[in-house]
C-alpha cells in the first residue's frame, strides 16, 4: 500500500505533510512509498516523493489529479487529506481488494466524503477524464446549490456510481472529530483514522492529545 496527499499553496505548510508522513510511518507496519502532489516542495521531508501539480486548479479540485495519478500508478494507493490524524493501526487497509473506496459523509450519510480514499487496480480514469474534457463545465456542475453537496465530493457522486464505503467495510475505524469526539473530547476505542472536515482543524488542538 502506498500513500498520497495533496498540498497546494497557501492553505497548509510543509509541516502538515511531514506530520502526516510520520503518522503513517508509525501506524502502518510494512513497506510503503509516500507521495505528495504539490506546487511547493520547500520544507517537505526528503523521504516523501513530491510530484508536481500539473494543472492550475483551486482548493479541493486538486484532488482530481490523485485519480490521474492512481490510473498511472496502478497499485494499491491510499489518499489522505492533510488534516487527517492517524490514531491507530492502518494495516487493515491491505485487506481491501476492490477498485475504489471512499467515506460516506459523516453529516450527510447518502453522500461521499473525500478526505480518505482507497484506490486499486488503476482506478481513476472514470473520474479524471470527464473532468479534463471540460474543467469549467465540471466545476460549474458542482457549485453550491446545484446538487445536495458540492465541490469535488459532488463530482465523485456524479462519476462514481458504486464506490465501496469505508465505514461499512471497517466499522468504528473511521471517526469524525465533529461527530464522534468534540462533545466529550474522548477518542472512541478501536479508531484508526480521525477526520477533520471544516472547522476546527488539527492545529487548533495539542497534537500530542490527538495522536
Amino acid at each position: 500500500m502506498d500513500f498520497i496527499c495533496v498540498k497546494a499553496k497557501p492553505r497548509y505548510g510543509a509541516a502538515y505533510v511531514n506530520r502526516l508522513y510520520d503518522m503513517v510511518a508509525r501506524h502502518y507496519m510494512g513497506d510503503f512509498t509516500f507521495y505528495c502532489l504539490t506546487d511547493d516542495e520547500a520544507g517537505i521531508d526528503s523521504s516523501i516523493i513530491c510530484k508536481p501539480l500539473k494543472y492550475e486548479l483551486n482548493g479541493w479540485w486538486n484532488k482530481i489529479q490523485v485519480f490521474e495519478f492512481s490510473a498511472e500508478h496502478n497499485a494499491p494507493l491510499c489518499f489522505l487529506d492533510l488534516d487527517t490524524v492517524i490514531v491507530g493501526n492502518l494495516n487493515f487497509l491491505d485487506d481491501y481488494s476492490g477498485d475504489f473506496a471512499v467515506l460516506t459523509d459523516f453529516c450527510r450519510l447518502q453522500g461521499y466524503q473525500s478526505c480518505f480514499m482507497l484506490f486499486n487496480n488503476g482506478f481513476g480514469n472514470d473520474v479524471c477524464q470527464p473532468f479534463w474534457d471540460d474543467p469549467q463545465k465540471a466545476v460549474k456542475q458542482c457549485e453550491p446549490g446545484v446538487g445536495p453537496t458540492w465541490g469535488d465530493q459532488r463530482w465523485l457522486e456524479l462519476t462514481v456510481s458504486s464506490a465501496d464505503i469505508l465505514q461499512r467495510l471497517w466499522p468504528d475505524r473511521f471517526i469524525s472529530f465533529k461527530v464522534d469526539v468534540a462533545q466529550e473530547m474522548i477518542m472512541p476505542f478501536g479508531a484508526s483514522v480521525l477526520c477533520f472536515h471544516g472547522e476546527p482543524r488539527p492545529h487548533h488542538f495539542s497534537m500530542s492529545y490527538l495522536m
